[in-house]
């Protein structure tokens, strides 16, 4: 089948939109514990004693999915590239360095001796104490004690490195469903390894073997997909193949899809199955939009900067998670945590703007001078 769509950069910011609302929505709710004393939100809708705004926070770590899948399929995209690796390293460390540098001394200065705001105490005083080694550790993204969500950055250079394995290993082969059978083998064999490291003669040492190189093997082996997906044009096919029904039909099926993926996903082991579908249904709904293409792409364009920025506001920095949470209500703290999330990336790409505009005046002012 011919495909008659061309999944494109701009599809995969409006996709990552998605996904970051997802990310915003899993931090704020999904653990009281976290919540600044005194906060209570209200039930309004609930299915068996759960919040549905609970259930939706709790399936919101699915975005961390979608930005796996997402990952593979770019790695695929652009490896043959030159020097593809070592930009692609230093294009996540230049990312990741901006808000470094702006966030964490924040940390220090204001919050490091602010009283204990929420009940979970790891988020309390995180910055009451400077130690050097631990900030070259956090520095080069080894260790993520000063956001502990930041985790998914050393994945993400690991998943760059084992994607082009990935990509070697089956580089000759063209048939994505020896590819497909490979991730799942993958999958089973580190199952079988986690299993074995539950025997007392290698209790913990498979485990953190396995933990140190893959950090989540289910998450990695959603990079893989999406590599075998870049690779074949799997998701243009299929979203061709969708929008080729009726459109009451596509969309119907559509909205099943996302509903089934929420009710029945069971962690992140199957989640390689789920993603390609669930993406394929999210487009449906929102990338043929002129309004909710432009407005997920903005969010998508601002994606990276808002993940590693947004628990800072609700975590750690507890006078601004004070504010956010103050009006009680889960769907007003929710558009404010957006807002504040977004004005905030917005405002970081303005000032980095302006430090490079000065910068260049600066070179330019010195070479004419040279030049005279």
């Amino acid at each position: 089948m011919e495909s008659k769509h061309s999944f494109s950069a701009e599809d995969t910011r409006i996709i990552k939109g998605v996904a970051i609302l997802l990310m915003l929505f899993h931090h704020l709710l999904v653990s009281p514990d976290n919540y600044p004393y005194g906060t209570a939100f209200k039930t309004f809708i609930s299915f068996n004693g759960t919040s549905l705004s609970y259930g939706i926070s709790k399936f919101g770590n699915f975005c961390v999915s979608l930005f796996a899948f997402l990952g593979g399929y770019s790695i695929y995209k652009c490896y043959k590239k030159p020097h593809f690796f070592t930009n692609k390293l230093l294009t996540l460390y230049k990312n990741y360095w901006k808000i470094f540098f702006i966030f964490i001394p924040i940390g220090f200065i204001f919050f490091g001796n602010q009283a204990p705001h929420a009940n979970a105490n790891y988020i309390n005083n995180v910055y009451s104490h400077f130690e050097f080694k631990g900030f070259i550790l956090n520095l080069i993204g080894i260790n993520y004690t000063y956001n502990s969500e930041w985790w998914f950055f050393i994945f993400y250079v690991k998943a760059v490195f084992l994607g082009l394995i990935f990509i070697r290993v089956f580089e000759k082969n063209d048939s994505y469903y020896k590819e497909i059978l490979g991730i799942v083998v993958f999958i089973i064999l580190l199952r079988l390894l986690y299993a074995l490291g539950s025997i007392e003669t290698f209790s913990g040492v498979l485990k953190d073997d396995i933990a140190l190189i893959f950090q989540n093997h289910g998450n990695m082996a959603t990079v893989f997909m999406g590599i075998v997906f870049s690779k074949y044009n799997l998701l243009d096919r299929v979203i061709g193949w969708l929008h080729d029904l009726p459109l009451m039909a596509r969309k119907g099926l559509s909205i099943l899809v996302i509903v089934a993926v929420f009710i029945y996903r069971y962690g992140m082991a199957m989640d390689y199955v789920l993603v390609p579908l669930f993406v394929t249904a999210l487009f449906e709904l929102f990338g043929y939009s002129r309004v909710t293409r432009k407005g997920l792409g903005f969010l998508g364009k601002n994606s990276s900067n808002m993940y590693y920025t947004h628990t800072f506001y609700i975590f750690y920095f507890g006078a601004v998670a004070k504010l956010i949470y103050k009006p009680n209500n889960a769907i007003v703290c929710y558009i404010i945590f957006v807002a504040v999330c977004l004005v905030g990336s917005v405002l970081i790409n303005k000032f980095y703007e302006l430090c490079s505009k000065k910068i260049t005046i600066y070179n330019q002012r010195n070479s004419t001078e040279e030049a005279q």
